[in-house]
């Protein structure tokens, strides 16, 4: 995060610090594509994090190499289809920590910043699939949200996940709802 933060606040990949930065989460990048610290168990959050700072330091190509190998290894990290899921499951499309834990709306806000980082464009079947979840993250009624807990609060905020029987950091309601909060809120609406 703080490496993307220097590249956007203007210094160039050149830049000593940044370069050292670059090296060391080069140090990480796994052959499954993914850039993440061995053992990790927040493998979608550090390759996010690094495939972004990567991008933004894409000078001549530099690093094509490592944008499109970690952007395959998030795709492989979206509950969907490869997991025996169908559409209609409330996991699907949502990305978790990596480690196959359920997927949540923190995790996939961070997919789909890294996946249009790495140019993918708003038909992309992975953000397709991102959307379908994060609108099943949602406290409104819709298409592709007709889980038993979706109008029962009908703010339009957002909550932790549709997944797993649904789960709220703010809490349920009397009534059985999820309970929109800020951070899941900001999520689902930059998404």
């Amino acid at each position: 995060m703080v490496t993307a933060a220097l590249l956007t606040s203007g210094l160039p990949p050149s830049d000593p610090t940044v370069e050292r930065a670059l090296k060391h989460l080069a140090s990480h990048i796994k052959p499954d594509g993914g850039i993440y610290y061995s053992g990790s168990h927040h493998r979608n959050y550090e390759t996010c994090l690094a495939l972004l700072a990567f991008q933004l330091a894409n000078v001549h190509g530099r690093y094509d190499r490592v944008v499109a190998d970690a952007e395959q290894f998030l795709k492989g990290l979206q509950w969907d289809e490869g997991e025996g899921l169908e559409s209609s499951d409330p996991a699907y499309g949502g990305a978790g920590y990596g480690s196959h834990e359920r997927p949540d709306l923190s995790n996939t806000q961070f997919l789909v910043e890294a996946l249009r980082a790495a140019g993918a464009g708003p038909d992309d079947p992975a953000l397709q699939k991102a959307l379908i979840f994060i609108s099943r993250c949602q406290n409104l009624e819709s298409e592709h949200n007709t889980l038993p807990f979706a109008a029962k609060i009908n703010d339009g905020g957002f909550y932790y996940t549709a997944a797993a029987g649904g789960e709220s950091k703010a809490g349920v309601t009397p009534n059985g709802g999820l309970r929109s909060y800020g951070s899941m809120t900001y999520a689902g609406l930059k998404s």
